[in-house]
């Protein structure tokens, strides 16, 4: 398991794979490509991609606000019930 881990991890600095973190402590693996953030399941876990993005302007507004020099990444996730959840309730 541990050479997994590290595998993963030259993967990532590599820039092959990105890891992204959705629930607190818990790590995710995706290959690195289009930009893109993530919709997902608090009952069940499940995740989905959306193409949906932030405006310029915002990440403008956080560098100005924050006093930033510069933002070169950022992250965006939804966390709600997906439908199939939410028609066992």
């Amino acid at each position: 398991m541990a050479t997994a881990y590290r595998t993963l991890s030259t993967f990532v600095e590599a820039g092959f794979v990105r890891q992204v973190e959705l629930s607190a402590g818990k790590a995710f693996y995706e290959i690195a490509g289009e930009h893109h953030h993530h919709v997902v399941c608090t009952t069940c876990n499940r995740i989905e991609d959306v193409d949906v993005c932030l405006p310029d302007a915002l990440s403008s507004t956080a560098r100005k606000s924050s006093g930033f020099a510069s933002i070169r990444e950022h992250t965006l996730e939804f966390f709600g019930t997906c439908k199939r959840c939410a028609r066992a309730v």
